[in-house]
Parts: structure tokens; C-alpha cells; sequence
């Protein structure tokens, strides 16, 4: 098979083995390229329309993550004399990150594409960040207590 071939075949198997779609929102921009002024101006009636309540949605989603990383340099610094619970910590955050994005991903999926869909990704994305900062709070509160073996994150809920 020549190199062509085998390269279209590869991205085809790519291609159908992604799902039928991928959104792509990025942490660090506004919604549809807003500039400061449109975001402020958004900021102050975000029922305004659509972009809007991308926008809002954005802006919280990013409060949410300044909570994360905070709250996640907590827990770095309580486990940073276990170096095996550290790499366990650091691990499962980067695996419950991922799990995030796509669970919000699915859920934006109803909007079909859609113009509500970064809206729906911001405010998903925020919910669930939020509920991590409080499960990471509650696993910092069990160190702190002292705890040799910390509750489990969900038992609080």
C-alpha cells in the first residue's frame, strides 16, 4: 500500500471514530471573539441574547477555575511531602478534567450544533467545577483534621 493510501485510510479511521462532534471553546477567549467592551457591556444584562449568555457563562466558568486552581495548589501543598498521593492527586485531576469537557461536550450536543452551544459548555463546565472546588475543599478539610486516610471526596454529598 502506497503512502498516500495509507495515509488517507488513517484519516478516515480517524475520522469515523471521533465523534460526530467536537466543540472547541477555549478557556482563555471570549465567546465569538468578544473584545473588553463587549464583555463588559454583556456583563451587564446577560439575558440580553444569545452571545450574551455565552458570554456570562464564560466569565463565571473562568471565576469557577480561578476556585480550582486555587483550591487545587491547597491540596498540592498538603500532599507535597507524599509524593505517591501527589502523582495520584495530579493524576486524577487531569483525568477528571477530561471527563469534564466531554461530559459537557454531550451535554451541548442537544443544541445540535447550534449558536447556544458555548453557553451551554460555559454553564456545564461551571457546575461541575464548582462541585469539584467543594469535593477538593472537603478532601483538604479531612487532611487538615488531621485524618491518616481521608473521608471519600463523595461521602459529604
Amino acid at each position: 500500500m502506497n503512502a498516500a493510501r495509507l495515509l488517507s485510510t488513517s484519516v478516515l479511521c480517524l475520522a469515523l471514530a471521533s465523534p460526530a462532534f467536537s466543540y472547541q471553546v477555549r478557556d482563555q477567549e471570549a465567546p465569538y471573539g468578544a473584545s473588553q467592551s463587549e464583555i463588559n457591556e454583556a456583563l451587564r444584562d446577560c439575558q440580553r441574547d444569545e452571545i450574551s449568555i455565552a458570554i456570562c457563562e464564560w466569565s463565571s466558568y473562568r471565576n469557577s477555575l480561578k476556585e480550582l486552581r486555587s483550591i487545587a495548589k491547597e491540596v498540592d501543598q498538603a500532599l507535597s511531602s507524599d509524593k505517591v498521593r501527589l502523582a495520584y492527586f495530579k493524576r486524577s485531576q487531569k483525568a477528571w478534567e477530561q471527563f469534564r469537557n466531554a461530559d459537557c461536550d454531550l451535554d451541548a450536543s442537544s443544541a445540535d450544533g447550534g449558536s447556544m452551544v458555548s453557553g451551554l459548555i460555559y454553564s456545564c463546565r461551571t457546575i461541575l467545577t464548582n462541585q469539584r472546588v467543594e469535593l477538593l475543599r472537603h478532601f483538604v478539610g479531612t487532611l487538615d483534621a488531621g485524618s491518616p486516610v481521608p473521608l471519600l471526596l463523595y461521602e459529604h454529598q
